[in-house]
């Protein structure tokens, strides 16, 4: 069953939540063009809702396996504030601390290792992690488990966290576990 929400894009820098304004003359094309085309019957629920002057709010049906789940919306806004989604999937930057970090979330390879092994997500044996720590969605895997099995690995980014995305949503693992 589709859910209804607002596509949002205005920034709030501090709790990064995001809105849409379309002019009331787009909201009325859409409508039109959806009857037109058979993509909504006439006579259905009103798309728009003034919200203020000239704009409007437009709920949009979207299937729920689409929709992300507050925490992947969290680790995508990470993605960005550690490689500004540079496209490039083998990102390697020379930290303060003069080690590499690499990937999109920008993983040093200690850490890499050190919870992938912990986690099963890597190989025992592994000595050069370079073939996988560019695997963004190994990346984001590992940033879950760490997260979910100890909150407080959130401090790993602690300046992209504290700085630019704010703390990650809590699971109830993660609360249950790290009160």
């Amino acid at each position: 069953m589709a859910s209804l929400f607002c596509w949002k894009i205005v920034r709030d820098d501090r709790s990064h939540f995001y809105m849409i304004h379309i002019p009331k003359r787009a909201v009325i094309a859409i409508i039109v063009g959806a009857v037109c085309f058979g993509g909504l019957p006439f006579g259905s629920s009103p798309l728009a809702t003034p919200v203020m002057g000239d704009v409007a709010q437009v709920p949009i049906a979207i299937s729920s396996s689409v929709a992300k789940d507050p925490f992947s919306l969290w680790l995508d806004h990470l993605e960005e504030a550690e490689s500004n989604r540079s496209g490039d999937s083998h990102l390697k930057i020379l930290d303060n601390n003069g080690k590499y970090s690499y990937g999109c979330l920008q993983f040093q390879a200690a850490t890499f290792i050190q919870y992938g092994k912990l986690y099963g997500l890597i190989p025992d044996g592994l000595t050069n992690v370079e073939p996988l720590i560019y695997s963004c969605s190994l990346q984001k895997e590992l940033a879950t488990d760490m997260i979910e099995r100890n909150y407080l690995n959130w401090q790993k980014w602690h300046h992209s966290v504290s700085e630019v995305i704010g703390l990650p949503p809590r699971s109830e693992v993660s609360v249950a576990d790290n009160r």
